[in-house]
């Protein structure tokens, strides 16, 4: 299986997850602060895979960096804001409730530091390395975003650094459709790119 095939596959698995967690916390913005140790694994989980697929896209993007130098967040800013500067604008929308989620919005310098987003500074990161003191942090928000700034993540690896691009088939990818379609659980809004429609983002 091509390896963008695999990351599609993964975030259906996760988006499944979050369908059965949904039965027992409504995805409703006044339960965005509810913690569990489910979301706490969905947390781990997104965080997990937006690590090892950000260092394989900034490898593609700028070979000449070895890997290991892509070690943290900070490190990822550079080569994605050169090559993909759309990256921090696309937005993820949740139809079943209306909730838009910008997740590397707040990914940027400020003077002379590197800003996480909120949800990987204070979500995955603190579950990550001080779970026992900062269980509140597993909250519906910060999977949410979390699990938004992987799709984000997924989209721009697949289009560019696939190659060819993938095919999807609409029915099959249920997720992955363009906004006039019917979407299911997440699906893209925006997309500020060389593509003018989000038809375009697509290759069917």
């Amino acid at each position: 299986m091509e390896s963008h095939y695999i990351h599609w596959e993964f975030f259906k698995a996760i988006e499944e997850d979050f369908k059965k967690c949904s039965r027992y916390i409504a995805f409703d913005e006044r339960n965005l602060q509810t913690y569990s140790i489910e979301l706490s694994r969905l947390i781990i989980d997104c965080g997990s895979y937006i690590d090892t697929l950000m260092k394989d896209l900034c490898c593609c993007l700028e070979p000449q960096v070895e890997r290991k130098d892509y070690d943290n967040i900070k490190t990822w800013h550079a080569p994605i804001k050169g090559h993909l500067s759309h990256f921090f604008d696309l937005e993820i929308h949740m139809p079943s409730n209306g909730m838009v989620f910008t997740p590397w919005k707040e990914w940027k310098q400020v003077e002379d530091k590197i800003q996480s987003p909120f949800w990987w500074k204070y979500g995955y990161n603190q579950i990550k390395h001080h779970r026992s003191n900062n269980f509140e942090a597993a909250c519906l928000k910060n999977a949410l975003e979390c699990a938004a700034g992987l799709l984000v993540l997924i989209m721009c690896y697949s289009v560019h650094v696939s190659n060819p691009k993938p095919c999807f088939d609409v029915s099959q990818h249920k997720v992955f459709i363009p906004k006039n379609l019917v979407p299911t659980f997440f699906a893209p809004v925006t997309l500020f790119c060389e593509y003018e429609t989000i038809e375009e983002f697509y290759i069917f």
